[in-house]
């Protein structure tokens, strides 16, 4: 009995611990398209995994939350950003997997089976979700559910990967308009624009949120003196829309 204990905890454990690296499939689309994960990662790539059920609402909402990521992630690394949705089981039929996907308006690859992945990235709680990337197959982000604070943090996940990981094709997404000084920073860091700030998230490179800022001002200056040497990421949200700046704390 102590010996059966001792394996289901062992179980539990591995369930539960979030993953670092991906898991590799080759495998057909719903599209007939072949995909092996790995070979795509290769190739600088970052993947957004949603793994769905057929009837669970916070799916649907999940991915027009990502929906909106993914497109902007596509338009500034061209060929480098791919959003596959999953079927959480391997119950499911491409046709109907198909189905939900353009029911919903996703743009996104549809696949079927994906039983393995959803166990490996987390458990069964809907939706699952990864984003995995780059040569090392390192998994960026990972959650089982989602809400809406979700979002930013994919998106600077992706970002994020992007700064370490540069490919020549990239278009910039720091606002032309904004200055951000002294770089580097050491006490204060200013940040002046032609356009008015509402909110300003700062994240350490890794993606984490640091800091929140409501700011209403075109100019403003935030303390980065209790922060440690490294590189650190602003995003400026105006009303309508939303960049990314990157600098250097240097004590």
């Amino acid at each position: 009995m102590k010996k059966i204990l001792a394996a289901l905890l062992v179980l539990m454990v591995l369930k539960t611990e979030a993953q670092t690296t991906a898991m590799d499939f080759t495998m057909n689309d719903c599209n007939g398209n072949m995909h092996n994960l790995f070979s795509e990662l290769d190739q600088n790539k970052v993947v957004i995994l949603e793994f769905f059920m057929l009837n669970c609402t916070p799916c649907i909402s999940a991915g027009h939350q990502i929906d909106p990521i993914y497109n902007q992630c596509a338009l500034q690394y061209p060929g480098h950003v791919m959003f596959y949705q999953f079927g959480y089981d391997n119950s499911y039929t491409c046709t109907q997997i198909s189905n939900w996907v353009n029911t919903n308006g996703f743009i996104s690859t549809p696949f079927d089976s994906g039983a393995n992945q959803v166990a490996y990235y987390g458990g069964f709680g809907m939706p699952t979700i990864a984003v995995v990337a780059g040569p090392n197959h390192d998994v960026i982000y990972s959650s089982v559910g989602y809400t809406s604070g979700d979002t930013a943090a994919i998106h600077a996940a992706i970002i994020t990967y992007f700064f370490v990981n540069p490919i020549n094709s990239v278009q910039t997404i720091s606002n032309t308009n904004t200055n951000i000084f002294p770089l580097p920073a050491n006490d204060l860091l200013k940040v002046k624009s032609s356009e008015k700030f509402d909110e300003v998230n700062l994240y350490s490179i890794d993606g984490s949120v640091l800091k929140t800022y409501e700011i209403s001002s075109d100019q403003f200056s935030i303390d980065v003196s209790d922060l440690r040497n490294g590189i650190y990421l602003l995003r400026l949200k105006t009303k309508d829309d939303y960049s990314y700046k990157k600098f250097e704390v240097l004590h």
